[in-house]
């Protein structure tokens, strides 16, 4: 062969070179491109970390929508394409290696740097989130063992209560035997729930040690075991407890009937209201020889109110027999002294049969009879009026208007019944049904000189119910017909 037409040492050294190149330049672009096909599915990948965070957030109690995530995601991998000031790891000296070998920085670096930051980008991202989730289950089953180890060292000191309480030895054989089979169960419970799984794992309330996240996964079921227990022994507690109180209450009972019972026998009350007392007490004690918490405190609680009446009773009867005094003092008519004795009657028979609402309806008749007796007013003529009979244009009642005046110049107040309605009111002034010739007569008594010179309808005198109607009718006093209170 010609030494012309072969090619020198050098040339054909610098063909080797870029031959090698160009084959290093291919085959770490084939590798790359298997990776890219086989693990950095961008859509694949967001799926991947977008399934991640949702399962993380429910773990954590966290309600995110998808459109929440998917904004999270896309945000993190656009700023993964801005520029930022590299850390000197070694994916950033592998970076500076390719750049340094010039085509192969050219042709291949750049994706491959590229490639390298959305891989390790999402699967930081998804490590991360990965061990949120993991130690947010860890701090899970750690905070509920602690917390059931807490409720465990309650019930052991309620437990404790229960057995040294002295109602114990108070209670009936079936509930001892009950609270004593309680106790007991528990305390068994308890004891194996320590061998089982306090003392290995829970030690005087401290996970921090024996709960970790190798191990937290197989106790998860076992704890929700524990807390189930835990729950039931609780319950049972509960009962026990319950048992105590009853029985508690049901002892202060006795005690509280006697006392009751004994200030009203002391308080001397008239012979209806003792019996009633005795058959309260009498059925009072039957009830808690029954057990019947509820009937004793009803029996208690009308024991009660029996005794304030008699407290009360005193002074009604007090006040009753000074107001009568007083009526029988005032009055001068036999009629006022018959009502009032019935007053007086009336309210002692209530009080005899405890019937209080009655005896104080008397009481309060008797006050007002005596008040009115006490009065001394004259009807004073202040005007007229007149109506139609019940809207009958062809008929007018007439009446005068009045009040009660008394010779101090206090009007009264005085309870009239309205002949139109039918209802009594109290009012200071009302009309009084009258002829037409005496509405006519005091209309032109008022027009003469704009006063009612004859102004006395009637009297009515101190020690005196009735009221005496003083203007006359054809020479004698008018009769009381009727009255309005509105017009």
């Amino acid at each position: 062969m010609d030494k012309n037409n072969n090619p020198s040492d050098s040339d054909t050294n610098l063909a080797v070179l870029d031959y090698m190149q160009i084959m290093d330049v291919a085959d770490a672009s084939r590798r790359m491109q298997k990776a890219v096909e086989t693990q950095l599915s961008l859509d694949e990948q967001k799926s991947e970390i977008r399934k991640h965070l949702k399962e993380t957030y429910a773990a954590m109690g966290e309600n995110v929508s998808d459109t929440q995530l998917d904004n999270a995601i896309e945000k993190f991998f656009s700023q993964n394409y801005e520029f930022k000031e590299p850390n000197k790891t070694l994916e950033y000296r592998l970076a500076e290696l390719y750049v340094a070998r010039g085509k192969i920085a050219r042709d291949v670096g750049v994706p491959l740097v590229a490639a390298g930051v959305i891989i390790g980008g999402g699967y930081a991202a998804v490590t991360t989130v990965n061990a949120a989730r993991e130690r947010h289950r860890e701090a899970a089953v750690e905070t509920g063992a602690e917390t059931a180890y807490h409720t465990r060292t309650s019930l052991y000191e309620r437990l404790a209560a229960l057995t040294s309480s002295p109602i114990r030895e108070e209670l009936p054989q079936t509930e001892h035997h009950e609270l004593t089979t309680l106790i007991s169960t528990s305390t068994g419970r308890l004891q194996k729930l320590d061998d089982e799984f306090f003392k290995q794992y829970c030690i005087d309330g401290q996970t921090r040690d024996t709960i970790t996240r190798d191990n937290y996964n197989v106790l998860a079921p076992t704890l929700t075991y524990v807390e189930q227990e835990i729950a039931g022994i609780t319950r049972d507690v509960q009962t026990g407890e319950g048992i105590i109180d009853y029985q508690k209450q049901l002892t202060g009972m006795t005690p509280a009937l006697e006392a009751i019972v004994g200030d009203i026998r002391n308080s001397h009350p008239p012979k209806p209201w003792l019996k009633e007392t005795e058959k309260r007490y009498a059925a009072g004690k039957i009830h808690i020889a029954n057990r019947d918490l509820k009937a004793v405190t009803d029996d208690i609680r009308q024991l009660q109110e029996l005794l304030s009446k008699i407290n009360e009773y005193g002074i009604i009867v007090t006040e009753l027999d000074q107001r009568y005094a007083a009526v029988r003092a005032l009055a001068k008519e036999q009629g006022a002294v018959r009502t009032a004795e019935q007053f007086y009657q009336d309210a002692r028979d209530s009080l005899d049969a405890i019937n209080f609402d009655n005896a104080q309806k008397q009481l309060k008749g008797m006050v007002l009879l005596e008040e009115v007796l006490g009065q001394d007013y004259t009807l004073t003529i202040t005007g007229g009026k007149w109506r139609f009979l019940n809207d009958n244009n062809s008929i007018r009642n007439y009446y005068v208007l009045v009040k009660a005046v008394s010779p101090e110049g206090h009007v009264y107040q005085k309870s009239i019944r309205n002949e139109e309605t039918g209802d009594i009111e109290t009012v200071n002034e009302w009309g009084e049904h009258v002829p037409e010739e005496v509405y006519e007569m005091v209309k032109a008594d008022k027009m003469d000189n704009g006063i009612i010179n004859n102004s006395t309808f009637g009297k009515k005198k101190k020690g005196y119910v009735t009221e005496e109607v003083t203007m006359t009718y054809h020479g004698r006093p008018l009769q009381r017909t009727g009255q309005i209170t509105r017009w």
